[in-house]
This record gives structure tokens, sequence and C-alpha cells, in this order.
């Protein structure tokens, strides 16, 4: 058995009679601020899967001779990410308004310590976007390390490449450091007979 102290919180031993006065007043307050909670999570979460998603499409993209499927999948990555950072913004907006109305102090609001000042319906929604969170944002770093040491070792090969073809090439600048032209040398690899 228990019973519901000040804070809302249940004290073992006693009879459980609910949330007090101030605390039903405060839950129907804050009813309008935990649904816009709940929905910004589900599009944080939706963000999360859409940039993993794009994180996956990168090592096709690596594999590809092509640049372009690359550079918008950067591209589209970039504008993921700065749409999740617009949502964490106004999250903090509303759970720094949720703070005091659930009486919690504006340094501790996380999703674990708000879902024991809410109804079971939305610490259970609270804990599973943060279980998904966790997880998406897990795998997005996870992946963010691979295509890194993917992009290092691309970027090792090309420069490389790069060394050895500039190596081939003995023949001097065609134009001189003031920009004015050099005189063409002859084609050191082609004789033009055939």
């Amino acid at each position: 058995m228990a019973l519901w102290d000040q804070s809302g919180r249940a004290e073992q031993g006693e009879l459980c009679r609910g949330p007090t006065h101030t605390q039903k007043e405060s839950m129907s307050t804050s009813a309008p601020l935990l649904a816009e909670l709940d929905h910004l999570l589900q599009q944080e979460v939706e963000a999360y899967e859409h940039l993993l998603a794009l994180h996956q499409g990168v090592q096709r993209c690596l594999a590809a001779p092509a640049l372009d499927p690359l550079l918008a999948s950067l591209q589209a990555r970039e504008h993921v990410v700065r749409h999740i950072a617009h949502v964490e913004h106004y999250r903090a907006v509303v759970t720094a308004q949720l703070a005091p109305l659930l009486q919690l102090p504006a340094t501790d609001v996380t999703l674990q310590t708000l879902s024991t000042r809410v109804d079971a319906s939305y610490a259970s929604r609270f804990c599973q976007y943060r279980t998904r969170l966790r997880t998406l944002v897990d795998e997005v770093q996870q992946l963010n390390n691979i295509q890194t040491q993917l992009l290092r070792e691309v970027r090792g090969f090309v420069d490389a490449a790069l060394a050895f073809f500039t190596g081939l090439l003995s023949a001097p600048p065609t134009y001189l450091q003031s920009g004015k032209l050099t005189t063409p040398t002859p084609a050191r690899f082609l004789s033009g007979r055939a």
C-alpha cells in the first residue's frame, strides 16, 4: 500500500490515495504541454530513424563511382540534422515549461524523471521514446564511426593515386608564376607515327 506525498511520489506501507488536489491541477495545466512533448518526441524519433536510413544509404554511395549520390545524401543528412536540432530546441522549451508544473528542478528534466511524475500512459510512452532514441543515437554514432573510417581510407587511396599520377607528369606547368603562358614542350608519350 502507498500514500502519495506532496511531490506526487508514493510512499511504501501506506494506502494509495492518488495525487493531491494541487497535483491534479498541475496535471490538468500540464496536459497540453505533455501532449506537445509527446508529439515532439515522436517527431524526434522519426527524424532519427530517417537519419539512420540516410546513413545506411551512404555506404552504397561510397561504393559508387559517382560523387553526386554522396553529395545528395550529405545534403539530405544535413537537412535532417537541422530539423532534429530544431525539434530538440523546442522540446527543451516545452520541458522547461513543464518542470515547475510537475515540481521538478529545471536542471533535472529528463524523460526518466518526467515519467515518474505523469500518468501511466505518458510514462509508458516517454520510457519507450527514451529507449528508442538511445538505440537510434547509438546506431547513428556507430555508422558515423564506420563511415569516418571508410572516408579516411578512400581519401588515402585518392591521395596516393594523385601522387602517383602527379609523379608521371614531369612537364613544367602551363602558366608561369606571373600568369604568363610558357612555351609548350613536345609531348613525351606521343610520337605522332602510326
